[in-house]
């Protein structure tokens, strides 16, 4: 997929608590329902939505965002596709034991992505 510099790079925290919330359940791009609060082998990530490309100007394409995931920093292998923009936090679930790590790119209408956030990790045991 190409890549981008005229997006800037999103901010990613991971949280490693279980919490409840009371938000409606985010759908994935099939349309499956996800769920609103991580259990013992889920990850909930979180970044801040870009709002400028790298050259100051109004980023005005943002289609939403790709979740690289491996249990290795330098080889995250598996994406999840995110189809709106307005979703700035997803529940990685069903993760086996071991460490996960974790980084998220923008994608605008034209499919370009931008440079992924800094990986994070999680231990599952």
């Amino acid at each position: 997929m190409p890549k981008s510099s005229h997006l800037i790079s999103l901010p990613l925290m991971i949280s490693l608590a279980a919490c409840g919330s009371n938000e409606a359940a985010p759908t994935d791009c099939s349309g499956n329902r996800l769920p609103t609060a991580p259990g013992e082998h889920d990850a909930k990530l979180t970044w801040a939505a870009p709002t400028t490309k790298s050259d100051g100007s109004p980023l005005t394409d943002l289609v939403g965002y790709r979740i690289y995931l491996g249990t290795k920093p330098d080889d995250l292998e598996q994406a999840i596709e995110i189809c709106s923009p307005s979703i700035t936090s997803w529940i990685v679930t069903g993760l086996s034991s071991g460490t996960w790590y974790f980084a998220v790119a923008a994608v605008d209408s034209e499919n370009v992505e931008s440079e992924r956030t800094n990986v994070v990790s999680r231990h599952i045991d």
